[in-house]
């Protein structure tokens, strides 16, 4: 492997620590699959097997992962998100920070 221009780029994961998989016929549903112990998703309140409804008020059916992914990292204070886990609708706000 050689270093090449996204080298220094921040990854999903060194913003909020969580692995997020885009799932179902279009790949508009993200749900949460890992967690970085004690990382802004923890602290925030995010599950393994939570499903993002939402983000900043953005449905995230409206979005791609890459999508999903730059609102994430935009360099905000917090984020906002809406969450199903089960059958329930929960409203975290989580606070991006590099892990490293």
């Amino acid at each position: 492997m050689e270093p090449n221009r996204d080298l220094s780029s921040s990854d999903l994961y060194d913003g909020v620590g969580a692995r997020i998989l885009a799932e179902g016929a279009d790949l508009r549903s993200f749900k949460v699959f890992s967690l970085v112990p004690d990382s802004p998703a923890v602290r925030g309140g995010l599950r393994p097997g939570d499903v993002i409804v939402n983000v900043d008020g953005v449905p995230s059916s409206k979005m791609s992962i890459d999508e999903l992914r730059t609102r994430l990292l935009q360099g905000q204070l917090e984020v906002s998100l809406t969450i199903r886990r089960g059958q329930e609708l929960i409203e975290l706000k989580i606070k991006p920070q590099p892990l490293i």
